[in-house]
């Protein structure tokens, strides 16, 4: 069983050493792959928005194409230690807070978290399990918690899975799915169908 600050540290290094020109193909790899799922045809994503700083994949890529099928998109933004939802719209203006996360200004708070069906989730890798490694501050397992069991939490990573477990934590809540550029994990009892 890995730690989780061993793997924290590990994966945000073999991060960093991406190339832009990697970053862009495995974000591209990543896209192609959720078009052509089963999960797009469903209608409301939450989807965080990338972090530039961590070489995070580019979501604004499955934002366009989401957009472009006329599909609510649900963005996040951080409020204290906690994660509020906002509906993202073409006219949604966004800016970068203290944390180098881009976040909205002027969207609409979505109040109901039961019309959610997907929740793209950033990590830095995962287990055999569907056990993830963040950054540790916990706002993803808080909103995850107050999801209905019905919405799918589908991780997207440049990294595939790990074959061995990760710590765990009595908190912590595992993907259903994982998104890596070359194929799709399923860790759920909760299949799309």
């Amino acid at each position: 069983m890995y730690s989780k600050d061993k793997l924290r540290n590990l994966y945000k290094k073999k991060r960093n050493q991406l190339s832009e020109l990697e970053q862009k193909k495995y974000s591209l790899q990543i896209l192609n792959q959720f078009k052509n799922s089963k999960f797009s045809k469903l209608n409301t994503f939450h989807i965080f928005l990338p972090i530039t700083s961590q070489k995070e994949i580019n979501t604004w890529e499955f934002i366009d194409y989401l957009l472009d099928k006329n599909k609510y998109i649900i963005i996040p933004k951080v409020d204290n230690d906690f994660l509020k939802h906002y509906i993202y719209t073409t006219d949604t203006k966004v800016k970068i807070n203290k944390w180098n996360i881009p976040e909205p200004v002027n969207a609409l708070e979505l109040k109901n978290l039961n019309l959610i069906d997907v929740v793209f989730i950033p990590l830095l890798i995962s287990d055999k399990n569907g056990n993830r490694i963040g950054y540790g501050k916990g706002f993803y397992d808080k909103f995850l918690a107050k999801l209905p069991r019905k919405t799918l939490k589908i991780g997207i990573n440049y990294f595939s899975s790990l074959e061995d477990s990760i710590e765990v934590e009595p908190h912590d809540i595992p993907l259903d799915y994982l998104i890596s550029p070359l194929k799709i994990e399923s860790f759920s009892a909760n299949p799309i169908k």
